[in-house]
């Protein structure tokens, strides 16, 4: 009967060991994923502050294209102007100068 009840004892203390390592086994699991996890979070937010970072330089390489596209077309617009104006400078002066002169004229008769 006492070797019973030794035995029992001893499975006992092997069952209470075996549930104290399960316990801290599970504690041990428990922050190994809120490590896991903290990594993944890290690795997350540094891919979206990459993936952030190159939506940004694209945008602004589009941009900065879309500046030159437009400065380039106003300079197109602006040499037009300037050779509309050279070429009909002299004629617009003696249209305006005929004008004045036409005015002037009325005026006088007025």
């Amino acid at each position: 009967m006492e070797s019973i009840i030794e035995e029992l004892i001893q499975i006992e203390n092997k069952a209470t060991a075996i549930t104290e390592q399960a316990e801290a086994s599970k504690r041990n699991l428990h922050s190994i994923i809120d490590q896991k996890r903290q990594e993944i979070m890290a690795i997350a937010a540094k891919n979206t502050d990459e993936t952030i970072d190159k939506l940004k330089a694209l945008a602004l390489e589009q941009a900065q294209a879309k500046i030159k596209e437009v400065e380039a077309s106003s300079q197109e617009k602006l040499a037009a102007l300037q050779a509309d104006y050279d070429a009909h400078r002299a004629a617009w002066v003696e249209e305006i100068y005929n004008r004045v002169l036409e005015q002037g004229g009325e005026q006088r008769e007025v």
